[in-house]
């Protein structure tokens, strides 16, 4: 325990003295995060609210050029559908077939501008884009690959929405999620960055999970799969205190002000991410005989800031987080 201990304060400055508060059986406890309310905080029903992937039967998978070819944007469409089709089984792309042929492209009115370069809308089955931001929908027709509603739900990938109560889980991990792939597959064209906190822990839980798994688990818009998957790591209740803390974190990005509490809120929900993914990392990796040194390396990755409306968040706690060795 000393000989980890004594390797991981290596790592960090002296501000970040200690990373992990306790190690029995590989095992850490976030001590010093404050108890905040947030919008969704654990409990069973949560978990039970949560609906299982939409089974989706007799898709005719077969794209419909004569629509095609009459939609705006119809070059990158057709692009999408190349890239697509050719990275992905036609078993895992059921609701891209669903979708795809009948998609509405409108240009984004005056009045939401300034807030938006692009949105798909689920219920309409039509993606919004602004003019001069035309690279948007490739993000857009990944959420239209991964969408449907059924019996009050809006499945999107990784997040769920219940139509009547407005309800949603999932958001912040979807987003960075799908703009993942859309920087992996469409990356040539000139993809914006965005989402990059988002994207960044999205890409640490694909890390855990597997690529392949993880695509397949977003095309089916299986969320409970997903949490079945982490669950192999890590507790339910942590694993639904993540996707709330990472809703959170999004719903912030684009606030004119925030104040210090929210502030202070944000810090510690980055905090409860970094630490979830590095017990996790350290529940899959325990009986590596490189343990240490992958160790090491995947906490030192999260030695970066994130900026939120100009302030700066540190992925990695500081010492008062953590109980010492």
């Amino acid at each position: 325990m000393k000989e980890l201990s004594t390797l991981l304060k290596k790592l960090i400055n002296k501000k970040t003295a200690s990373i992990i508060s306790y190690i029995s059986g590989f095992f850490i406890t976030d001590l010093g995060i404050k108890k905040y309310r947030l919008n969704k905080e654990y409990n069973a029903k949560n978990i039970k609210d949560l609906k299982l992937s939409p089974i989706i039967n007799n898709v005719n998978n077969k794209i419909d050029n004569s629509k095609i070819i009459r939609k705006r944007l119809r070059e990158e469409i057709i692009e999408f559908i190349h890239v697509i089709k050719e990275n992905f089984d036609n078993e895992d792309l059921k609701l891209f077939y669903k979708n795809i042929n009948d998609v509405d492209i409108k240009i984004i009115k005056k009045l939401f501008k300034k807030k938006f370069n692009g949105y798909y809308t689920i219920d309409e089955n039509s993606i919004h884009y602004k003019i001069g931001k035309e690279t948007t929908i490739y993000h857009e027709l990944f959420h239209l690959s991964s969408s449907t509603t059924t019996k009050g739900i809006c499945y999107s990938g990784f997040n769920q929405i219940n139509t009547k109560t407005h309800k949603s889980t999932g958001k912040g991990l979807n987003e960075g999620y799908t703009q993942l792939l859309t920087e992996r597959y469409f990356n040539y064209v000139g993809i914006k960055p965005i989402y990059i906190y988002e994207k960044f822990i999205a890409q640490k839980v694909e890390e855990i999970i597997g690529k392949e798994t993880m695509e397949k688990l977003y095309l089916h818009a299986d969320l409970l799969g997903l949490m079945d998957e982490l669950e192999k790591y890590i507790t339910q209740e942590e694993i639904y205190n993540f996707i709330n803390k990472m809703d959170f974190i999004n719903s912030y990005r684009k606030h004119a002000f925030i104040s210090n509490r929210i502030k202070n809120m944000l810090q510690d929900s980055i905090n409860y991410i970094t630490i979830f993914m590095i017990k996790i990392f350290i529940s899959k990796n325990k009986d590596n005989p490189n343990f240490k040194e992958k160790l090491t390396h995947y906490i030192n990755s999260f030695n970066t800031n994130y900026t939120i409306n100009n302030k700066d968040y540190n992925l990695l706690p500081k010492e008062k987080v953590f109980s010492k060795i």
